[in-house]
């Protein structure tokens, strides 16, 4: 990540929104960093984000599933995958202190809303315009 972007080690928030990026990339060694924004890029997936993080927004991406985000930041608790593609909510079982979470306009079936239940920190959802 050096190479791509200049980033203070320190840096408790990054913002690398409208970068045209197609892969996320690896921000494992950003442990500092607890607020991140990744939106309005092309990213397909999370791979590899910083451990602390407790805000994400990927909102404006091509996202359809969520991978391992529980395992990858357990300590999140604001998320924003809005218009993304998502049909998947998998993954998110992890995020036990997620008190904020925005899927709205994406394709998340109800099919997947059981996966909502086992985030008891939850205090805003917004699930509103999924097809």
């Amino acid at each position: 990540i050096s190479r791509e972007f200049q980033v203070d080690p320190n840096a408790r928030w990054l913002d690398l929104s409208g970068k045209e990026l197609f892969n996320c990339p690896d921000l494992t060694s950003l442990n500092g960093v607890e607020e991140l924004s990744l939106e309005k890029n092309v990213l397909s997936t999370l791979a590899t984000l910083p451990s602390n993080l407790k805000k994400l927004s990927v909102k404006e991406n091509k996202i359809a599933f969520l991978g391992n985000i529980g395992e990858m930041v357990q300590n999140l608790e604001f998320l924003n995958c809005s218009q993304n593609r998502l049909i998947s909510l998998d993954g998110l079982e992890g995020c036990r202190a997620l008190r904020e979470l925005n899927i709205s306009n994406n394709y998340v079936g109800d099919d997947q809303l059981h996966v909502l239940q086992t985030l008891v920190q939850i205090r805003i959802l917004d699930i509103s315009h999924n097809h």
